[in-house]
C-alpha cells in the first residue's frame, strides 16, 4: 500500500488554508492594521463570510442530506435536530427577553468549542498522513492545548461585568472569577510544551524531522484564541479562516467521493458546481431567512439576524459532530487518500 500524501492539495495551498495564512494575517495586520475596527475592515469581513464562511455551513448540509446512506446512519440528526433549532427559533421569537438570549448564548458557547474540535481533528489528520503516532499520551496534550485556548478565552469573556450585545441582543455572562482564565492559560501552555516534547521525542527516534504542516491547525487556533484580539482588525476575519480550513478538508472530500462513485465530470466542473452550490444555500441561511424573519413584530433585523445565525450554527454543531469521524473506517480512508490523480 502506498503511504498517504501529505497534504490534501500541495504544500502552498495547504499552508494557506489549513491555517498559516491566517498567521500571516496576524502578523500583518498586527504591525500595520488600524489599532480599532473600521467600517471598512468590517465590510470586508462581511465579504469573507459571503464568499468563505457561510459557504463552508452549506458544505455540512451538503454531506449530511445529499446521500440517503448518512441520512439512514444518523436519523437523530438530520431529522430529530432540525425540530429541536426550529423550536429554539420559535421559542427565541416568542420569548425574546429570556429564551433568545439563552439561545445565542448557547450559540456563543459552542462555537469556539467546535472550532477547537475542528482544530483537533484537522491535526490528528496531518498526523496521520505523516506518520506522527499520536496515541493517549500525545491526544490528551494536543486536546489539552487546543481547548485550553478555548477554556482560557471564555473564561476571560464571561469574567466581564456583561451583558454582552450581540446584534440587538443582550447576552448576559456569568461572571466568572478571573483566575480560573489565568489557570485554564497556564494549563494551556503546559499541555503545549508537553506536545512538543513529544512530538521532538518522536523526531529523534525516527531520526527524521515532523512536517510542520502537523503544527499549523494548533498554531494557527493559538493566534486566533490567544493573540488574535491584540488586532482587531484581524479578529474580524477569524470566523472566515476557520471556513477556510474546513472548505479544504470538505472539497477534498467531495472530490474524492466524486471519483470513488464513478462520475466522470471533469474535477474542475465538480468543483464549480460545488461551490456555486454552498455560495447560494449560505445566502439563503445567513441572508435570505433573517431578512425573510425580520418583519415580524418581535424585532427587526437585528433581532432576526442573531437568532437564525444562532439556529444555523447549532445545526452545524451536531452535524460535525457525526459525519466526521476518523474512526469511521471510510471516512479516515477519504481524509488520507487526498485529491484523485485527475484533480
Amino acid at each position: 500500500m502506498r503511504a498517504p500524501r501529505l497534504y490534501f492539495v500541495n504544500g502552498a495551498a495547504d499552508w494557506l488554508l489549513a491555517g498559516g495564512g491566517s498567521i500571516a494575517a496576524f502578523a500583518v495586520l498586527w504591525a500595520f492594521g488600524p489599532p480599532t475596527r473600521t467600517a471598512a475592515l468590517i465590510a470586508a469581513a462581511g465579504a469573507f463570510s459571503w464568499a468563505c464562511n457561510w459557504p463552508h455551513f452549506a458544505a455540512t448540509l451538503w454531506r449530511l442530506y445529499h446521500s440517503p446512506e448518512n441520512t439512514q446512519r444518523f436519523p437523530l440528526t438530520a431529522f430529530v435536530v432540525p425540530l429541536f433549532i426550529v423550536a429554539g427559533v420559535i421559542g427565541s421569537f416568542a420569548y425574546p427577553e429570556t429564551i433568545a438570549p439563552a439561545w445565542v448564548k448557547l450559540f456563543l458557547l459552542w462555537s469556539p468549542y467546535h472550532f477547537s474540535g475542528q482544530t483537533v481533528g484537522v491535526t490528528m489528520v496531518y498526523a496521520k498522513r505523516a506518520g506522527f503516532e499520536i496515541g493517549k499520551l500525545e491526544r490528551l496534550a494536543l486536546s489539552g492545548l487546543v481547548f485550553g485556548t478555548y477554556v482560557s478565552s471564555t473564561a476571560r469573556a464571561e469574567a466581564g461585568p456583561g451583558p454582552i450585545p450581540y446584534y440587538g441582543i443582550k447576552v448576559p455572562t456569568f461572571g466568572l472569577p478571573e483566575w480560573i482564565g489565568h489557570a485554564a492559560g497556564w494549563g494551556m501552555w503546559a499541555c503545549g510544551a508537553v506536545f512538543l516534547l513529544l512530538a521532538l521525542r518522536w523526531c529523534l527516534d525516527r531520526k527524521r524531522a515532523l512536517p510542520p504542516i502537523v503544527l499549523v491547525p494548533a498554531a494557527a487556533q493559538v493566534v486566533w484564541f490567544v493573540f488574535g484580539y491584540r488586532a482587531p482588525a484581524f479578529y474580524e476575519f477569524v470566523p472566515a479562516f476557520h471556513g477556510l480550513q474546513y472548505l479544504l478538508v470538505a472539497w477534498t472530500m467531495h472530490l474524492r467521493e466524486s471519483s470513488e462513485l464513478g462520475i466522470e465530470a471533469a474535477p474542475l466542473k465538480l468543483s464549480a458546481e460545488w461551490a456555486a452550490g454552498n455560495f447560494i444555500v449560505g445566502a439563503l441561511l445567513f441572508w435570505g431567512i433573517p431578512h425573510l424573519l425580520s418583519g415580524l413584530p418581535e424585532g427587526g433585523l437585528q433581532f432576526s439576524m442573531p437568532v437564525v445565525i444562532s439556529a444555523v450554527q447549532i445545526h452545524h454543531f451536531f452535524v460535525d459532530g457525526v459525519i466526521w469521524k476518523l474512526r469511521d473506517a471510510k471516512v479516515g480512508a477519504r481524509l488520507t487518500a487526498g485529491l484523485p490523480a485527475a484533480a
